[in-house]
């Protein structure tokens, strides 16, 4: 393993599959975002793990929220002391829930719809234990706001929505009926009413006016609703086809883009940090050519073999040479694995010199699978810069040194190349004058507004 420190805290929590070596293997499927708004709305990658609903922890000494696993169970995320990232833990093991929520009469515990239709009450005893309340066929379920109520609402799977409440046993009331809902969350601000979203993507606003009505506030295609906490009220939706909306009220209902960009299965508004999302999200998975030409800041899922380890960073080229990309730990430690087949999912982000290369949240944000190893492409000295990414080889002529990390060689062709060894041992047995062949990624720096060669370098060799 290598230690690589810090470069970024992330702000989105997104919940995304991971298999690696060395640790448990699970099917790359979907993650968690954590969108926040400061100064225009960002959404980064905190956690993996193969999720598809999310819900916001009240009680921040266990974690920011609660996420359910697509092969059952329920986990939670923390920040891993050792290693400063968040991470995710399970809460509990075999049961599949279709929606979460918050218990927000009872802090830090969570209702449950599971995959059978019915509703469980999660809670803390010692350990977690989930309670099943009602049976039915439930397939959303959001908390009630009403001080001193509790209960939740739960989406019917036929059609409806009912409020399951507590009195001698735990009983189920119609709320509205009618109308099929796939998503359903608590409004905030008018405690008591829900935001729903509809079989046909539209939103409605379900309150009570001397009974309850569910009234139409926005037609669009959505799959999930979130409450906003802030008080400029409203929800949050997420559009099948990508992007997060703020439906609000300003003069009449609109539906402005956050400019969010993940395709999320669930999304879920931060109790603890007023008008922020969570959110399970799904990604497109794109070449590595293709991810390097997306805008910085843009999520991205790519496969390739690992051809160098950097001391932290590691990169990673298609298997028909056409393009690589360096990929970056924000935390944690890298155990990817030369010569094997890793498919990443992070953010896109630009070096000083112009290079893309993909943020990784954490050790666990990728997988991999054994492979080939990619044999290096010669080439001449000055084109080292048109192979950027790609794992080269190239001879050269010593013509100075730098510390022992850095040597320059040429081998009549200009620009100069310049040699860097991210583990420092390049000096060592190396004079100015000797012929020597290094091998290493392709890459260069920004000299005088010309680009200049640059390899990071994998081995060298003295002729």
């Amino acid at each position: 393993m290598i230690l690589y420190r810090s470069r970024s805290t992330y702000c989105l929590l997104i919940a995304v599959c991971v298999a690696m070596v060395l640790i448990p293997v699970v099917p790359a499927c979907a993650g968690v975002d954590y969108s926040t708004n400061s100064g225009g709305w960002k959404q980064s990658l905190l956690v993996s793990g193969n999720y598809t609903s999310v819900a916001a922890s009240m009680n921040t000494s266990v974690g920011p929220c609660f996420a359910a696993l697509s092969t059952g169970g329920v986990d939670y995320a923390y920040v891993d002391t050792s290693t400063g990232a968040y991470a995710m833990a399970p809460l509990l093991t075999g049961t599949t829930y279709v929606s979460l929520t918050r218990d927000l009469t009872n802090g830090g515990h969570l209702y449950g719809a599971r995959a059978d239709g019915g509703i469980d009450w999660i809670t803390w005893s010692n350990t977690w234990v989930a309670t099943p309340l009602i049976g039915g066929n439930y397939t959303a379920v959001c908390s009630d706001l009403k001080p001193g109520v509790g209960g939740c609402y739960c989406a019917r799977a036929d059609n409806g929505i009912d409020y399951i409440h507590k009195g001698s046993t735990w009983t189920a009331d119609p709320l509205v009926r009618g109308t099929t809902y796939k998503d359903i969350a608590e409004d905030p601000v008018s405690l008591g009413s829900i935001y729903a979203v509809r079989a046909d993507g539209g939103i409605d606003w379900i309150h009570y006016s001397g009974g309850w009505v569910a009234t139409s506030i926005m037609a669009g295609n959505y799959v999930s609703v979130a409450a906003n906490s802030s008080p400029s009220g409203g929800c949050y939706a997420a559009r099948a086809d990508a992007g997060v909306d703020w439906i609000h009220d300003s003069g009449g209902w609109t539906a402005t883009s956050l400019g969010v960009e993940g395709k999320y299965l669930d999304i879920a508004g931060d109790i603890n940090n007023t008008g922020f999302i969570f959110g399970a999200a799904t990604h497109e998975s794109v070449t590595i050519a293709v991810a390097k030409t997306r805008a910085a800041g843009t999520h991205v899922q790519c496969t390739g073999t690992v051809t160098a380890l950097l001391n932290g960073p590691f990169q990673i080229q298609a298997t028909d040479g056409t393009a690589g990309i360096r990929v970056i730990p924000n935390r944690g430690l890298s155990v990817a694995q030369k010569g094997y087949s890793a498919t990443v999912l992070g953010e896109l982000r630009t070096m000083a010199s112009g290079e893309k290369y993909i943020e990784i949240p954490q050790l666990n944000s990728f997988t991999q699978a054994k492979a080939a190893f990619l044999s290096p492409v010669t080439v001449a000295n000055s084109l080292v810069v048109s192979k950027a990414g790609l794992l080269v080889q190239t001879t050269g002529t010593v013509t100075g040194k730098s510390g022992r990390d850095t040597i320059t060689l040429t081998d009549g062709t200009v620009p100069s190349l310049k040699a860097v060894d991210p583990w420092r041992f390049v000096g060592y047995g190396i004079s100015v004058g000797n012929s020597v062949t290094v091998t290493g990624i392709a890459g260069y720096e920004t000299i005088g507004g010309s680009l200049s060669p640059v390899i990071l370098l994998t081995d060298r060799k003295v002729n």
